[in-house]
């Protein structure tokens, strides 16, 4: 025991010399969103704890603990305070859990600035609202597949439960997530009093600080669920997918994005990350490359800006469906107005575009729209509009100017059995329109509505 507290003394200092002298990258550039800024606040912070205990002494190391604190504190901050992680439920996996951890010490030593921080007390209900129907989930940001998502979130609904007694946490471990995970967490949990149905979240939520709206029916596998990404201003640590639109109905995916795979693969920066993964606009046709230097993406012009912001507003949310504004001019150079609208009920969904160019600017323009499946669909067109049919539903798409209208295949780390990074069979359908000519101004309608 001695020798392990000798060590903790070591990592305190050391810590506490870290932040002193700005050294790590996130400190000098003041960044307490990434988890590498949390993670040794956390460690420092229980080191702190333990070798008070240790000694009895309220006054150990308490320059060192108070700076932990304010580290946890301006992580807490920095995040929404309706429960948002800005980096996306994945990379929250982790980094709450160490939250938690650390809030939980403090509050068993008297201490409840964190567990008591809005952010901890309204993450549950955020988490739980990545659940989407068909056994899918939200998967924006850098939060890999969505097919069977949901399980992944156990150990941290469980410690959740057990640290801040939240009852989302306790629904949804009963309800959703298959109970209890199979670790210490786990463990206690299944000494708390259940929760009834009664405890649900709302079936819907517009989230500010996540520039995210998502919506579904019911919290049945089979129910119909939407989300709509919009951008704010301080994300860090996302993709290029300011509004796009992901529908799932009856339990099965209609619109999907590609996911993420892991980093070192070798289409991650330009067939993922970028707009080509997400159903979003393109002017012209040129592709992403990636540099020779750190893998970072190249960005063409015509293509999403990283960082962009692309504000969401609410005309109408409610049980039965939505009626919601993305405004992601600011997305793109050369854009005068990119506006989608975007409404939808448990049956059906319909998207309307609105681009216009810089003035007297002209370019080929380009919408994708990921499709839930990899067999190809049938194009009809008539009239200058067109349909395709697929999974029960009719897809309709609605130009103002000749288009052609054709279908890719895309790699997909999205939909179920598409999980290997480097399985070719990895891919999905991808619906592509695409104006014949360069024009300064477009509109596009899409709805998907069932077929017959």
């Amino acid at each position: 025991r001695a020798k392990l507290d000798a060590l903790l003394e070591t990592e305190i200092a050391g810590v506490d010399d870290d932040w002193q002298a700005r050294r790590p990258w996130f400190v000098s550039s003041n960044n307490p969103v990434t988890n590498q800024w949390v993670l040794p606040s956390e460690g420092l912070v229980r080191a702190c704890l333990i070798l008070r205990a240790r000694t009895r002494g309220v006054d150990t190391h308490r320059d060192a603990y108070e700076l932990g604190v304010k580290n946890l504190l301006a992580a807490l901050d920095a995040h929404g305070q309706a429960g948002e992680f800005e980096e996306g439920f994945g990379y929250a996996s982790f980094t709450v859990t160490s939250l938690l951890h650390a809030a939980h010490a403090m509050a068993v030593a008297g201490d409840r600035r964190a567990i008591d921080h809005p952010f901890l007390r309204h993450f549950a209900t955020w988490l739980v609202h990545h659940f989407q129907p068909g056994n899918m989930a939200i998967n924006c940001f850098d939060a890999g597949g969505a097919f069977d998502a949901a399980k992944s979130t156990r150990p941290l609904l469980s410690l959740l439960a057990v640290c801040t007694n939240d009852p989302v946490a306790r629904w949804a471990l009963s309800f959703q997530a298959g109970g209890p995970s199979n670790d210490l967490g786990g463990l206690a949990g299944r000494s708390l009093e259940p929760v009834g149905v009664d405890a649900a979240p709302p079936l819907y939520a517009a989230y500010e600080r996540a520039a995210r709206v998502n919506w579904r029916d019911s919290w049945d596998d089979n129910a119909t669920g939407v989300w709509v990404r919009g951008g704010h201003p301080l994300d860090q640590h996302d993709h290029q997918d300011r509004g796009h639109v992901n529908f799932i109905c009856k339990g099965k995916p209609i619109l999907i994005e590609a996911g993420t795979p892991s980093y070192d693969h070798p289409l991650m920066m330009t067939q993922y990350t970028p707009g080509v993964g997400h159903n979003v606009l393109q002017l012209g046709a040129a592709a992403p490359a990636d540099s020779a230097n750190a893998g970072e993406l190249v960005w063409m012009p015509g293509w999403q800006k990283a960082g962009g912001v692309a504000p969401i507003s609410v005309n109408r949310l409610d049980a039965s469906g939505g009626d919601i504004t993305v405004d992601a001019t600011k997305c793109y150079d050369g854009v005068q107005l990119w506006r989608r609208r975007v409404t939808w009920d448990a049956n059906s969904l319909a998207v309307s575009d609105e681009v216009q160019l810089a003035p007297d600017a002209s370019d080929v323009i380009l919408l994708r729209w990921h499709l839930g499946t990899n067999e190809d669909v049938a194009i009809r067109e008539e009239a200058g509009e067109y349909a395709l049919e697929f999974s029960g539903l009719r897809i309709s798409i609605e130009p103002s100017a000749p288009v052609v209208v054709s279908q890719i295949k895309l790699p997909d780390h999205t939909l179920e059995g598409h999980t290997g990074d480097d399985d070719p069979g990895n891919v999905h359908t991808c619906i592509v329109v695409r104006t014949r000519e360069k024009i300064g101004s477009f509109t596009c309608s899409l709805r998907a509505v069932p077929a017959g």
